[in-house]
């Protein structure tokens, strides 16, 4: 289990101070700056925009562009560990992928970092329903993958000051294929020696790995300049291994004959045996913040909270 930390941010354009303590994270920060200008200075900053799609998610916009690559995920500037399949592109204003690093991200940035900017559902321009479903046929081990996902969205009365999302994902995949090693010795049949297998293992490995995700949002418009919102996701993962195989030692036995056209033993051992690993994990994350706007300056602040638990089930 684990907290952010509490974090105050109060900035103008060559100040900022900073107080932080290990518990919840609480992020409050006013930007002197106009609109689009940095506090900081970057030192190396290359930012690429995703298009996003109607009728689509965030991860789908991502897949589009092959030539991106990152390591982690900032929406509204706090890292968070909701899946991207959750997202769908009415909810975010803009997608960015930072290529390079700056005085504000971490090392785990440098591979690239994805940064998504939320937009309150109350600005949707209609309430929106949405359903999927998807499967996908695996001949390794004979048996079908499946992903279906319903999102809710949209404002929730006429006034447009009060807005809501709910979205729900559950996604299992199946995987797995026959893999045989073989160990080689020598062994002499009269007078010449010869190549014969030493030990023969045939494996069947399969996985099943299930995902279910929950999330919801509610925004509130207090007025022209404020405004509060609540965001919530769960996620839930079960990894399953199987290893059944067969060991053929043939080195237990006694060569009778042997050569390029194969080779006879007696007394061979077979080994049948069965491996089986289970993990689980799941995370929880929770945001309350509010929002005033007048003119260039900006007040964010928030409360969030995350936790993350990762079990290993017993191992047959």
């Amino acid at each position: 289990m684990s907290f952010k930390d509490i974090s105050v941010f109060v900035g103008r354009k060559g100040f900022v101070g900073l107080a932080s303590v290990a518990a919840l994270s609480l992020v409050a920060t006013a930007m002197g700056a106009k609109k689009g200008e940095l506090v900081s200075d970057v030192i190396v900053s290359e930012k690429d925009e995703v298009e996003l799609v109607e009728d689509s998610s965030v991860a789908e916009a991502i897949e589009r562009r092959p030539d991106l690559s990152f390591s982690n995920v900032t929406i509204d500037g706090e890292d968070s560990n909701i899946s991207l399949d959750s997202i769908s592109a009415d909810a975010v204003e803009s997608v960015e992928v930072m290529k390079a690093v700056t005085p504000d991200q971490d090392a785990d940035s440098r591979g690239g970092s994805i940064s998504l900017k939320s937009r309150p559902a109350y600005q949707q321009k209609s309430f929106s329903r949405k359903f999927s479903f998807e499967t996908e046929y695996e001949s390794g081990v004979e048996d079908f993958g499946y992903e279906g996902q319903l999102s809710m969205s949209g404002p929730l009365n006429e006034k447009r000051t009060v807005g809501g999302r709910l979205s729900l994902r559950w996604e299992e995949n199946v995987g797995g294929a026959p893999f045989i090693s073989q160990d080689w010795i020598q062994r002499e049949f009269e007078g010449v020696d010869e190549w014969v297998i030493k030990e023969l293992r045939v494996y069947d490995r399969t996985s099943e790995s299930t995902e279910k995700e929950i999330g919801g949002s509610i925004d509130f418009k207090l007025g022209e300049s404020l405004s509060l919102f609540a965001r919530g996701n769960y996620l839930e993962e079960d990894d399953l291994f199987k290893y059944p195989h067969m060991k053929y030692r043939f080195n237990k036995g006694d060569y009778l004959s042997g050569g390029r056209d194969g080779a006879s033993v007696l007394g061979a051992e077979i080994e049948n045996g069965f491996y089986e690993s289970e993990t689980f994990e799941d995370s929880l994350e929770t945001v309350l913040g509010a929002e005033w706007e007048k003119g260039d300056w900006i007040v964010d602040t928030r409360l969030t909270y995350q936790r993350d638990e990762f079990e290993q089930g017993d191992n047959l």
